[in-house]
């Protein structure tokens, strides 16, 4: 069976993911470990706990069309917990009272030094049929199950138990089930300084020709990220070819491959140029400093970081003429390249960046509104300042500033 034939889905399952009030980051997890297998998953769908029919409904709906079914979420010890009665009434089996289960549940309270409720023996219950997937974290076991070739796997919802459960015993569970499939090769590129639009708009005719080559976007905060997929390995050749015409049509937008983010990559220009970087920044409140520090060995070129949010501090700590913020404004060309000038030389660094702006959502004028951003780099040659109008929440704003700040010491680098 090839990686197109398998048919995958998930079913996500818990009130809290219909509500909002938790994000559902088992599915993402589960999507790429399977990736990783030769596996991709067609569908995820996602359920109240209740109504109960709903999800032996869904249950019968999806283990029909499927070959591999991964349910997480509903294994707990209370009452709104049903996944194991749903997976049993779905597919017509009794569910069975397991005493080694309830055993190892009594031993993990007692280890704990506490007396387990009664509810909890729920959970030495499985499905008629169905073997026990060992929870190394929690109470609650997963739920193994194959039907008619069919396999169907119930894990807990919470996020690190099952994790550990798919790294412990899920994984190799399928590695032995699917030996011959591959995960089909792929090349993954980071952009920033262009919308998703354009840059779709760069790769379209790329897109329209390569038939055999699948492209997917994926738009974050500052930063859009372009997956291409091979129908297989055999086209690993093509793959190459496009990804190199891709690069090429991106030019200078392109800032990394694979995982990398965009302050690795400032990182290791620093790095590459030797050179040394201090920041002065108001709106942003430490975020820039932040990013420029998240990389291991940062303080080999990351010298001093200032947040100076009021006129005073401004003045008192960066040395900014008060005259200058008077009769420009805080958020003007002027301070912020008198920002970047003060960092690099309270720093005594090579590059000084400075921001300033209005992040929102209060503070706008018609003259300067919510959105007007300066951002200002100086370097031992020059001094630049670049103006933006962000759109967007607050901290929406916040993230595009530091990506655009990054971005402009980057291109500096490169030349």
């Amino acid at each position: 069976m090839s990686q197109r034939e398998v048919i995958v889905e998930f079913l996500s399952i818990g009130s809290e993911l219909i509500k909002g009030e938790h994000e559902d980051n088992n599915s993402p997890y589960l999507s790429r470990e399977l990736s990783k297998l030769g596996l991709q998953c067609r569908r995820v769908t996602v359920l109240p706990d209740f109504p109960h029919s709903w999800l032996v409904q869904t249950l019968q709906t999806l283990f029909k069309r499927s070959h591999l079914l991964i349910l997480t979420g509903g294994l707990g010890p209370t009452e709104d917990d049903v996944t194991r009665e749903a997976i049993a009434k779905a597919l017509g089996k009794k569910l069975i009272f397991h005493p080694p289960l309830l055993e190892a549940i009594l031993k993990r309270f007692k280890k704990r030094n506490l007396v387990m409720p009664r509810i909890n023996k729920r959970q030495a219950y499985l499905p008629q049929g169905a073997q026990a997937i060992p929870n190394p974290l929690g109470s609650a076991p997963g739920i193994l199950m194959e039907v008619n070739k069919k396999i169907l796997i119930s894990l807990p919802g919470v996020p690190v138990e099952m994790q550990a459960m798919f790294e412990k015993s899920v994984r190799p569970l399928l590695m032995r089930r699917f030996p011959n499939l591959s995960p089909s090769p792929s090349v993954f590129l980071r952009t920033t300084g262009l919308a998703e639009s354009r840059v779709n708009e760069l790769l379209q005719e790329i897109i329209r020709k390569e038939k055999k080559i699948t492209f997917g976007f994926y738009a974050h905060p500052g930063i859009v990220d372009i997956k291409l997929l091979a129908d297989s390995p055999r086209d690993l050749k093509i793959l190459r070819k496009v990804a190199q015409e891709a690069r090429r049509r991106l030019g200078p937008f392109l800032y990394g491959e694979g995982n990398r983010t965009l302050e690795e990559t400032v990182f290791r220009l620093l790095e590459k140029k030797k050179k040394w970087v201090s920041v002065a920044e108001s709106c942003t409140g430490g975020a820039l400093s932040e990013a420029l520090t998240r990389v291991p060995g940062s303080s080999r070129h990351f010298k001093v970081g200032v947040v100076a949010y009021s006129h005073e501090a401004k003045n008192a700590l960066l040395k900014v003429p008060n005259r200058l913020i008077r009769l420009h404004g805080a958020v003007s060309p002027e301070v912020a390249s008198s920002l970047a000038e003060q960092a690099k030389r309270l720093g005594q660094t090579d590059f000084g960046i400075g921001v300033t702006g209005i992040l929102g959502p209060g503070g706008g004028t018609k003259q300067k509104p919510v959105g007007l951003v300066y951002i200002a780099l100086a370097s031992q040659v020059k001094r630049i300042c670049h103006r933006f109008n962000f759109v967007g929440e607050r901290e929406i704003i916040r993230e595009r500033v530091v990506k655009v700040a990054l971005d402009l010491l980057r291109r500096e680098l490169l030349k």
